[in-house]
């Protein structure tokens, strides 16, 4: 037996009760499940909003909050320390029609400064299964205004804690789907044919797609603990403000998110260029990761005709993380973009598969450099490389003209190499890219 208050309106009567039969089903009550993950979930949102986070359920019981300071106002603290909204407070935000106002589908609402009251200025949106509302997310001001992602944010954040507080202890960790993580894992690596995870997603097989593969570079401890784990955190609440079907996984310990129906081009190269939202998203996902925990996160955005190219995308995607990890101020690129880079070096490792490929001569010139401390392979290449630009190569080589010129020479004689050739100058840049480039 229930007995509310004449003035709660009947959605909030059936949330109330949905609760307390949850908290005698499931064992500990809702408030016991993985409080840790919530905790770290608030703590993510607040690190990307500027601002501070409190969990709460259907019942205004708070289930998390991230770390309190000294720009907490009255409300914050009343309700940390009691566990729960205090009651004037609560009827203070009825009359205002905030709790209306929250039951308009991804609504995030916005609590304007009361000093009187001891009311910050605040977002809340809620956090909801369909229909059925589990709980809220409050973001409260602190010492500056909020981020202007802050809206996005909550809103993603609150997908994300929707999945943990609807499917309990079975969730993922991180607050993902973990049913449907694991299904996108499994497709990645082959394990799973694509039409379980287009099922699950409710999506046709033939549905085109993006699939970003992210790369934190964060020192720390491997996948799923410490950096990583918060690393997945920014990516999932990311992904959820971005779409609801976006999904995160891993495969090989790389982050990956299939971003579905977003994989239309913005271009002209229809079929290979991904949609100009995706790329912007994915940006924004990299300058999110950076700013939370530094390092040099880089992602790389490669365009599915279908869900079924899932496992081909992303050994693309690997392909240009490699290719980009030699460019650590380049932030982000799409397989189109690196299209020569990728062939060139598919190129590069079938001169590595067959050795009646290489040069015997050039091996030589290479070998003879390192032993005694030359650099006329180097500079060689550097001249093929520059179109035979004698001034601006040297410049970057910070040598004369002339000694460029001298060693170009030298190295083509060594060589046997007839520069005046352009099979000769093929092979030298090939030969040469393939011993120096890839060994630093």
């Amino acid at each position: 037996l229930l007995t509310i208050g004449g003035d709660v309106a009947w959605d909030e009567a059936e949330a109330l009760a949905r609760t307390v039969v949850d908290d005698r089903a499931l064992p500990g009550g809702t408030t016991a499940l993985a409080h840790g993950d919530l905790f770290a979930l608030a703590e993510t949102v607040a690190g990307l909003t500027g601002g501070s986070v409190t969990v709460e359920d259907a019942a205004h019981r708070v289930l998390a909050y991230s770390q309190t300071d000294e720009y907490a106002d009255e409300l914050r603290r009343m309700t940390i320390m009691g566990r729960t909204c205090p009651e004037e407070y609560l009827k203070v935000l009825r009359a205002w029609g905030v709790w209306d106002r929250l039951r308009e589908p991804d609504e995030v609402v916005r609590v304007d400064a009361h000093p009187g009251l001891g009311i910050r200025a605040r977002l809340v949106t809620a956090v909801r299964s369909g229909p059925r509302l589990l709980g809220t997310i409050w973001l409260h001001e602190d010492g500056e205004p909020l981020d202007a992602s802050a809206a996005d944010v909550l809103r993603g954040a609150a997908r994300v804690a929707a999945v943990r507080l609807a499917e309990g202890p079975g969730a993922g960790a991180d607050g993902d789907d973990s049913a449907s993580a694991e299904l996108l894992s499994g497709v990645l690596d082959e394990r799973v044919p694509a039409a379980l995870l287009a099922g699950r997603l409710g999506l046709p097989a033939d549905a085109p797609a993006a699939l970003v593969a992210l790369d934190p570079r964060v020192p720390g401890d491997g996948a799923g603990a410490g950096p990583r784990a918060e690393a997945r955190r920014v990516a999932a609440v990311h992904a959820a403000a971005y779409r609801r079907t976006a999904l995160p996984g891993w495969c090989d310990g790389r982050l990956f998110l299939l971003l579905p129906d977003a994989g239309e081009p913005s271009g002209t190269a229809a079929g290979t260029v991904v949609s100009r939202s995706a790329v912007e998203w994915a940006a924004g996902l990299v300058a999110a990761v950076r700013a939370r925990l530094g390092g040099a996160a880089q992602a790389a955005v490669v365009r599915l005709a279908r869900l079924d190219d899932a496992a081909a995308a992303r050994r693309e995607a690997e392909r240009v993380l490699t290719a980009l990890a030699k460019e650590p101020d380049r932030r982000l690129a799409t397989a189109h973009e690196m299209r020569a880079t990728l062939a060139v070096n598919t190129v590069l490792d079938l001169i590595d598969q067959h050795p009646q490929t290489h040069d015997g001569a050039l091996d030589a010139l290479v070998a003879q450099d390192r032993r005694q401390g030359t650099a006329l392979a180097e500079s060689l290449l550097r001249y093929l490389e520059g179109f035979g630009e004698t001034t601006p190569v040297a410049r970057g080589l910070h040598i004369h003209p002339n000694t460029l010129r001298y060693r170009v020479h030298r190295a083509a004689t060594l060589a046997g190499l007839d520069l005046a050739d352009p099979e000769h100058r093929l092979l030298a840049q090939l030969h040469l890219r393939r011993s120096l480039r890839r060994s630093g």
